[in-house]
C-alpha cells in the first residue's frame, strides 16, 4: 500500500485496435521529443481522466478508432485501481485491479466525471 498516488499506466483502446500505451514509473517522469509527437496529449490525457471533459482530447489523427482510456493507479488506502472512461466523457469505471483492457476486473464503483464533483476519486 502507498501512502501516495502514483500513475503507472495510461492506454487507449477501440474495436480492432491494437492497445496502445505509455508506463509511467515511480517518482519523477519526464516525457520529451520534437513538436508534434504526443507530449501535450499525454497530459491532456491524464487530466481527462482525472475529471476533464472530452474537450480537452484534441481530436488527432492518431486517436481515430479509439474509444476508451484506461490509467492503473496506486492510491493510498485503495491500493492498485484501474479507471476506465469513454473518450465520449461521462463517468468514469474503478476496478480494484490492474487487469488488461482486454480483459478487465468487475467494475467495483462508478465514480462521477467532473473535476471536484460529487463522488469523484
Amino acid at each position: 500500500m502507498t501512502d501516495r498516488i502514483i500513475l503507472r499506466r495510461l492506454a487507449f483502446t477501440g474495436p480492432g485496435k491494437k492497445t496502445v500505451w505509455v508506463g509511467l514509473g515511480d517518482g519523477l517522469n519526464v516525457v520529451w521529443g520534437a513538436s508534434n509527437t504526443g507530449k501535450s496529449f499525454l497530459v491532456k490525457s491524464l487530466d481527462f481522466m482525472t475529471g476533464a471533459g472530452p474537450e480537452r482530447l484534441p481530436p488527432i489523427t492518431e486517436r481515430q478508432g479509439f474509444d476508451r482510456a484506461w490509467l492503473d493507479v496506486d492510491l493510498p488506502g485503495l491500493g492498485q485501481v484501474q479507471v476506465a472512461r469513454a473518450l465520449v466523457g461521462g463517468e468514469l469505471e474503478l476496478r480494484q485491479s490492474w487487469g488488461a483492457p482486454d480483459n478487465p476486473g468487475p467494475v467495483e464503483r462508478i465514480v462521477g466525471g467532473k473535476h471536484g464533483g460529487p463522488d469523484t476519486w
